[in-house]
């Protein structure tokens, strides 16, 4: 009785540890989902006969063209989740051209977009980190952060770090979320866009992984052993 006892603690304690670490906010793992940015054509502020293609809503990332120190319409490019569906915390989703054709079947954290007439895509180089670990908005390690445009890989990291805002204080499983972040393209690249002012606007919810399966499999093997000691424990008797 006291062993089935042990192993029955033993199951409980696994199982609720699993579970608390699987929602857990922002840890290694958890996926930032991304709502595709939606676009529609916009009066432009004096008198004309055309109009201009801006985000409305969801996600994006842009850059300064006029130089006016801020993002704007038409200056926008709107976002779509990639192959993973997202960004991962904790983990590095560099450029999948190795294994698979970005054009087609999508990049790791956002489909293939078209800015002056190059194919590019997010990637990171480092993990993207929680910094903060607690409250509704956090700071996140952006360090690693970057755009693959034409094979030509720009670091868009700097050192800095984004703002993430959260539905609740926990940024749980199921959470809604904002994200922010600035930077400038490294002076130097290729194409002519060096110090150009960068911005980047994600929105999605928060989806926590599921449990490990070497988890569920080790509760499983206590639960065999569980049946075991009871066929001994009757065989006994």
């Amino acid at each position: 009785m006291i062993k089935k006892k042990k192993i029955a603690a033993t199951l409980g304690f696994t199982l609720a540890v699993a579970s608390s670490s699987t929602y857990a906010a922002l840890t290694s793992g958890t996926l930032l989902t991304i709502d595709p940015g939606q676009t529609a054509c916009v009066s432009p502020a004096s008198s004309s006969s055309s109009c201009i293609t801006s985000v409305t809503s969801g996600s994006y990332f842009g850059f300064d063209l006029n130089a006016d120190g801020r993002v704007t319409r038409g200056e926008q490019i709107a976002m779509s989740p990639g192959y993973d569906g997202g960004l991962l915390i904790g983990q590095i989703q560099p450029d999948p051209g190795s294994i698979r054709i970005p054009e087609v079947e999508g990049a790791g954290i956002d489909q293939p977009w078209v800015f002056f007439g190059m194919t590019g895509w997010h990637e990171t180089t480092s993990p993207v980190t929680d910094l903060t670990g607690s409250g509704t908005v956090r700071q996140l390690d952006f360090s690693g952060w970057g755009i693959n445009i034409n094979g030509v890989f720009w670091d868009m990291g700097n050192g800095g770090t984004a703002t993430i805002s959260c539905s609740s204080s926990a940024c749980a499983d199921g959470d809604s979320y904002t994200l922010d972040y600035s930077a400038t393209v490294p002076v130097g690249e290729p194409i002519g866009f060096g110090g150009v002012f960068y911005q980047l606007h994600l929105e999605g919810r928060i989806s926590a992984v599921p449990v490990p399966a070497a988890i569920w499999l080790f509760g499983s093997g206590l639960i065999g052993l569980a049946g075991v000691v009871r066929a001994r424990k009757k065989q006994e008797n």
